[in-house]
């Protein structure tokens, strides 16, 4: 399992300053390949980082902390987090987990076809429990108040008291 960036720009992508380098699918495709390495599953969970990333204010809350007034470098890494969530969003990169398995038994050049057709195509992520769960609170904030069973009077999906109490991995 590898997780790292692809530059959708049609380029590498290089900030020298924060050690920050972007490889094209084609140049990840190829560097594997020549190291006998086949991918066999691309997710791409970008827009699950650039939300984890964003903050609207960011300036602002970056301005009152203290080590990052004194500190140039530090400013300049926090900035590169902030300019990595926008670079998702706009979807110039992608942020992706890789599954690949070493296969010495495969010429270089179909492992790079291989790994290209994977690369070309990455999974999108399903929406987790927790963003099905958000939106079965949004009903809820729309429907009457709860009923007797813990449920808001009219919405079916909205999950009992039971499984609010059950792992989200029973089933």
């Amino acid at each position: 399992m590898l997780a790292d960036f692809i530059s959708r720009a049609g380029f590498a992508i290089d900030h020298e300053a924060t050690s920050s380098f972007f490889i094209t699918k084609e140049e990840w495709s190829e560097l594997l390949a020549e190291n006998g390495i086949e991918v066999t599953d691309c997710v791409d969970i970008s827009q699950e980082i650039a939300n984890f990333l964003h903050d609207p204010d960011f300036e602002a809350n970056i301005a009152r902390i203290d080590p990052f007034k004194a500190d140039a470098n530090i400013r300049a890494g926090f900035k590169s987090y902030d300019q990595l969530g926008k670079l998702l969003r706009q979807r110039l990169t992608d942020y992706v987990l890789l599954t690949a398995r070493k296969r010495a038994d495969v010429p270089t050049a179909e492992l790079k076809r291989r790994n290209l057709e994977v690369l070309a195509v990455p999974t999108r992520t399903r929406p987790s429990p927790s963003r099905r769960l958000l939106r079965g609170r949004v009903e809820a904030d729309r429907c009457p108040r709860p009923a007797g069973d813990g449920r808001p009077a009219g919405c079916s999906s909205w999950p009992t008291p039971a499984a609010w109490a059950r792992p989200s991995w029973s089933g």
